[in-house]
């Protein structure tokens, strides 16, 4: 409950710009529980992470998001853990890690059949072939 509350007024303090926070609200709403709220924060934190070339930090934050997506319900669940996934394997290219790419690709395998955006899934099949043509 403090967290959320934490969370709440931070958020009401910095209405504005919100994105050199965006790692605290991520945190103080995961703490809480609300997995809903912590997600956009936890990406928007990964995407600045990201493009400061902080890519363990990025990664660190998605797999907590992609953690808070499993308590979500059906068919947002498969979505949003999809599109962190990809998220994630996006970040792992950079640093060359293309087995474990590989590794979280099979393991959402299951998940591409079930989300109907079209966008994701042909990222999906995008990552699929480039992995595939990387690794042989």
């Amino acid at each position: 409950m403090l967290h959320a509350a934490v969370g709440a007024a931070i958020e009401a303090h910095h209405r504005g710009n919100k994105e050199e926070i965006a790692d605290q609200l991520g945190h103080h709403y995961l703490q809480a529980g609300d997995g809903r709220r912590a997600i956009p924060y936890l990406i928007q934190f990964a995407d600045m992470a990201s493009r400061r070339y902080a890519l363990d930090d990025a990664l660190r934050a998605l797999q907590q998001a992609a953690t808070a997506a499993e308590s979500l319900l059906l068919p947002e669940r498969d979505q949003q853990t999809l599109d962190l996934a990809l998220r994630q394997t996006f970040v792992l290219s950079i640093l060359g890690r293309q087995r474990e790419i590989w590794e979280i690709l099979q393991t959402h395998a299951d998940q591409v059949e079930r989300v109907v955006d079209p966008l994701l899934t042909s990222e999906y099949h995008f990552r699929v072939g480039l992995t595939c043509f990387y690794l042989g």
